[in-house]
């Protein structure tokens, strides 16, 4: 609560109080300075700090959580509130973090504002607290007689200051003050810390080296001339204590000689020097210049290397352990599939690193205009499959291997370098301090179709190859014949692809390759002793196949097909797009309008996959006929994109897919004979068996890799040097890796927002019911929103909660509370709601609440947070994916 300078009324919102007062209309002071009895009041916290600044010599500043504090002067310090304490220290940041360490270690505290007497033994209540009840709030510094008794000082003895497993940044005090001030002067410290603040500028904010050199040295000048200041001050009131010339000049001599400005800036003063500074002080891995054929080159990041330096990243916490096998049918990672549960290398070597590669083509400027093509790049990324799937595809976590012109790409140049590092990592290993030798091996390559079969020897003409399909020995007139789209063909292996290897024809003058079965040449890949492309080395992108693929393509068919029948119009489609109630999550991937007659559906893959889901939804009141072909063709695609794209699947529902996507096939190639079916609808009839191979394939997918191309995208825009660009984006990028294993790229798996104490006697009987039978630990914390691992949740989302069988009996409840422990589990108080399945629209309708229940993150049915559509008086809730964890 906030008391008012003029009447003394005690407010939670002192703008909303002065502005409904009639007494207080005429005054704008809603901050009271209160320094030494001023009875100063101020309209703004701009001004407040200029009067602190100004009249009382106090320095105020603002922290991340935009919470006024101030540094005291040389007369007042803060005094720790814990009796057998009164520590003394300079700051109110230092003062909080002293606090919380008390209480770390058992005590109880008193919060430090002198008009508020709570007590409190939590971390996360005093920081609740703090927030709530003192966000506006200056706390004013205690003075104190700089002679104190040493009595007050506390005894190291009595209180045990072991650190404890919080995940918490506590600033580290010891009982002597002098050590505190070495430490906060620290020279190495400073220039790290300025060293990560230019970095950060230059690699994450993308500022021009020319503009972070003019910011160099204007803060060099400005902190020489607050340093030169600092000294007259100090030598004028030395002087006035009596002190000799001479010794005033040795005094400051000793004080500024280590810490002069110069000294600090000379080592960062200069574009080299700053880049000297980062290769040498944080772990940069060198970009190697390796040649191509006709005096071109490419630059390459040694793998090892870039492992090495994953060890010694503060950012993470890197654990090698052996995957957590599920043996009750569950897919829930890669790690769950035949392809690594089979490897020969992952058996002899469980702890071993589990290497993703991802290989790409994209445009580094605008793909019009008169640059087009003159710098398209073939980029190869690594991801770690140790990590969790939450941080492995991070756009930070994705480390750059080779970037390389297109133009100017060799497969056996480019790709060979890699596979000779791989090979050493597969065999030797890798030396890690604390590790000993560390081994891994290569699990699989992703890429789109293109990139997969170039990459693979295999063919990469789609619309005229006979042989398009680098899992099966398809031949195309077999597909396009009747009942093809049902026909299954032999599965292609190692030795199948040996063979057709031996019948592949050169010829000598021209160098014409004649493929054989689909097959050009072998892939270096396949050199490694524990991969091979036939043998699950290439999974399938749903990005490409469906949404950029079959769904583009056959929505469009089929919204044509309701155009012309009289369903709505195309304008009227395209308004009811524009009006519907989008929830601030699909908005970002609002649908685009459609155009007459058109072949496809516009937009990226996301747009897509948007705009498929929520298709029936948005032409609820315009379906005539239920029953209709075509529309239950499209709920046909609609429920096997859900399927497909689950996080987790059981394995009793791969026969359920395989049986809806033949179905697919079939009713498609019947309701539209004149469209051709395209090679993608073939490589979706193998979806239920790479499920089994790959695990979960939203898990394989290339979409997040592709976001990896906008950090080159913006690095070179923000450079302007298109000279040697694959060394200008290899070294920036490598830049980039050294801030974040600096440990500026600190991910935290839970993030809360405005923490309270729980209070179970404000709600209703029902609710405390509830709660109560979930046992949970006492001192439970309310929050109003929480982040895990990156999914938002909030007051308001719908969390499906269980489900009798697929589809059926899905009860689902929409969130009221969030609860979070000393451990940092999420708990829910939802209100439970029964659901009705609507199967022409694919979506469930919510109808009567039966009551409260609290339930764990980890024991709901699906992870991810829905939102509620309100159409015709009537709640919906449409699924991002199905609910395919449990048995059919």
């Amino acid at each position: 609560m906030f008391k008012c300078y003029f009447c003394n009324y005690e407010a939670q919102n002192l703008k909303s109080h002065l502005r409904h007062r009639k007494c207080h209309r005429h005054l704008t002071s809603i901050y009271r300075c209160g320094y030494h009895n001023c009875k100063s009041g101020f309209s703004t916290e701009t001004s407040l700090r200029s009067h602190l600044i100004r009249s009382h010599k106090i320095y105020v500043s603002r922290l991340k959580d935009k919470n006024i504090t101030c540094v005291s002067n040389n007369e007042a310090r803060f005094v720790c509130t814990v009796e057998i304490c009164r520590k003394q220290v300079d700051s109110y940041k230092v003062l909080v973090n002293h606090l919380k360490k008390h209480m770390i270690n058992g005590l109880e505290v008193t919060c430090p504002y002198n008009t508020c007497n709570k007590k409190y033994d939590r971390v996360n209540s005093f920081s609740g607290h703090l927030t709530k009840y003192h966000k506006c709030q200056i706390l004013i510094p205690t003075t104190v007689d700089m002679n104190i008794d040493d009595g007050l000082e506390v005894n190291s003895e009595n209180i045990d200051y072991r650190e404890k497993d919080e995940d918490l940044t506590i600033t580290k005090n010891t009982s002597d003050e002098d050590d505190n001030d070495e430490d906060y002067d620290n020279r190495d410290s400073f220039i790290n810390a300025l060293a990560i603040f230019y970095l950060k500028l230059e690699c994450e904010y993308f500022i021009p080296e020319s503009t972070i050199q003019y910011i160099v040295e204007e803060l060099k000048t400005l902190t020489v001339h607050e340093q030169e200041r600092v000294k007259r001050s100090l030598k004028k009131h030395l002087q006035k204590e009596g002190i000799s010339f001479s010794q005033v000049n040795k005094i400051l001599k000793d004080v500024f000689s280590d810490n002069s400005c110069s000294t600090k800036f000379k080592e960062l003063q200069t574009i080299y020097s700053r880049k000297e500074f980062y290769k040498s002080h944080f772990h940069f891995v060198w970009p190697k210049k390796k040649p191509l054929s006709k005096g071109e080159f490419f630059h390459f990041v040694p793998i090892s290397e870039t492992l090495k330096a994953l060890f010694h990243d503060k950012s993470l916490d890197f654990n090698i352990s052996a995957p957590v096998q599920y043996e009750d049918g569950l897919f829930k990672d890669f790690t769950d599939g035949s392809a690594f549960r089979t490897s020969k290398f992952f058996k002899e070597n469980p702890n071993g690193l589990r290497l993703i590669l991802y290989q790409d083509g994209f445009e580094v400027v605008t793909p019009i205009g008169p640059a087009k093509g003159h710098h398209e790049l073939v980029g190869v990324y690594l991801a770690i499959g140790n990590l969790p799937d939450y941080v492995r595809f991070q756009k930070n976590s994705i480390y750059l291997v080779a970037l390389c012109k297109k133009k100017n790409f060799d497969h056996q140049a480019v790709y060979g370098e890699i596979v000779e590092d791989l090979k050493i990592i597969e065999s030797v290993g890798i030396n890690v301090p604390g590790h000993d030798t560390v081994k891994g091996s290569l699990v699989f390559i992703t890429g789109d179709n293109l990139g997969s079969h170039t990459l693979g020897g295999f063919v990469d003409n789609f619309s005229r190859s006979i042989y398009f399909c680098r899992y099966c020995d398809l031949n195309r007139y077999a597909f396009f014949d009747e009942d093809g789209e049902c026909k299954t063909f032999e599965r292609r292996t190692v030795d199948s692809y040996r063979n057709c290897l031996t019948k592949v024809k050169v010829n000598a003058e021209t160098k014409e390759i004649t493929p054989y079965h689909g097959i050009k040449f072998n892939s270096v890949f396949n050199d490694l002793l524990y991969y091979h492309v036939c043998n699950a080395g290439l999974p399938p992108c749903l990005g490409h196949d469906l949404m950029e693929g079959v769904i583009t393509y056959d929505v469009a068919l089929f919204i044509n097909y309701l155009i012309n029948h009289g369903w709505f119009t195309l304008s009227e489609l395209n308004e009811l797009i524009d009006n519907f109630p989008y929830s601030s999550e699909d908005r970002r991937d609002k649908p685009l309008h459609l155009k007459s007659n058109a072949e496809k559906v516009r937009g990226g893959a996301w747009q897509i996959w948007t705009f498929l889901r929520l298709f029936p939804l948005i032409i609820i009141n315009h379906i005539e006929d239920k029953d209709n072909e075509v529309w239950q063709c499209l709920l046909l695609l609609t429920e096997i994109v859900e399927i497909v794209c689950a996080p987790v699947l059981h394995v009793s529902h791969l026969p359920y897919l395989q049986t809806l996507i033949q179905n697919y096939l079939i009713t498609r190639r019947e309701l539209f004979p004149d469209v051709p079916l395209r090679p993608k609808h073939h490589y979706m009839s193998h979806y239920p068996e790479l499920i089994t191979i790959y695990g979960p394939l939203i898990k394989v997918w290339t979409m997040r890799f592709e976001s990896k191309h906008t950090f080159f995208k913006r690095a070179l825009r923000s450079c302007r040097n298109f000279k040697n660009i694959t060394y200008t984006l290899s070294t920036k990028h490598e830049f980039l890796q050294c801030l974040c294993r600096s440990g500026c790229g600190l991910r935290n798996v839970v993030n809360t927002s405005e923490m309270t104490d729980f209070l179970a006697h404000m709600y209703s009987e029902s609710l405390q019911y509830a709660v109560l039978r979930a046992h949970l630990e006492a001192g439970m914390q309310e929050c109003v929103t929480a982040t895990v691992k990156g999914t938002l949740y909030k007051k308001g989302n719908v969390v499906a909660v269980r489900q009798d069988s697929y589809q059926q009996n899905v009860i689902m409840g929409q969130i009221r509370i969030i609860l979070c422990d000393t451990k940092q589990n999420i708990y829910f108080v939802v209100e439970t709601v029964e659901t009705k399945f609507r199967p022409h629209i694919r979506a469930y309708e919510l109808s009567t609440p039966t009551g409260y229940e609290c339930i764990s993150l980890n024991k709901l049915l699906s992870y991810y947070p829905l939102h509620v559509y309100t159409i015709n008086l009537k709640i919906f809730v449409r699924i991002k994916h199905g609910f395919v964890c449990t048995k059919l």
